[in-house]
């Protein structure tokens, strides 16, 4: 895949724990969750993943604490409300350059996220000071949960995403 940092699992998609198929999006869990083999949730396909509730979560959520790393392929379009929710020991999520949605709560209860990347090419959103962006600044996607203290909007801000502070509970 070009553009290096999504696109797949780096480890490649050995040891598959599931996989399937949602409409034109497929996913699979690969990894034990170890150090030697940690989690990985990689989602792929063509279109939107679509939105779930905490009510009613995506289908990978019964693997949920075994995945470490949250990919998402090139050709994924959108990611729906709710898609990660309760993947509480993810600690990175890449999207791709080919992301321009992501719905409300995607991120609530990612507690260990501490690396989210988007890719460069990416003409939708973007990574400024451990949050995620729409790449005009003008929407906070999600802040990143940090020990930050005080965190300060850059002046562009005019909309906060439901759940953009969510387990933001040191600010």
């Amino acid at each position: 895949v070009a553009g290096g940092t999504t696109g797949g699992a780096t480890g490649g998609e050995t040891g598959v724990v599931a996989s399937g198929e949602i409409g034109t999006i497929t996913w699979t869990v690969s990894g034990d969750g170890t150090a030697a083999a940690p989690g990985q949730l990689v989602i792929g396909g063509s279109g939107e993943i679509p939105g779930y509730t905490i009510d009613n979560p995506a289908p990978w959520s019964q693997y949920s604490a075994s995945i470490y790393e949250i990919y998402t392929k090139e050709g994924v379009t959108g990611i729906g409300d709710f898609a990660f929710y309760g993947c509480t020991n993810a600690s990175t999520v890449a999207i791709s350059k080919t992301v321009e949605t992501i719905g409300k709560g995607v991120f609530a209860g990612l507690t260990n996220l501490c690396n989210l990347k988007v890719e460069t090419e990416n003409v939708s959103f973007c990574i400024k000071n451990n949050a995620l962006y729409s790449q005009d600044m003008e929407t906070l996607i999600f802040k990143i949960p940090a020990n930050d203290g005080l965190y300060v909007l850059p002046d562009t801000v005019t909309e906060i995403s439901p759940y953009a502070f969510y387990m933001n509970d040191m600010l």
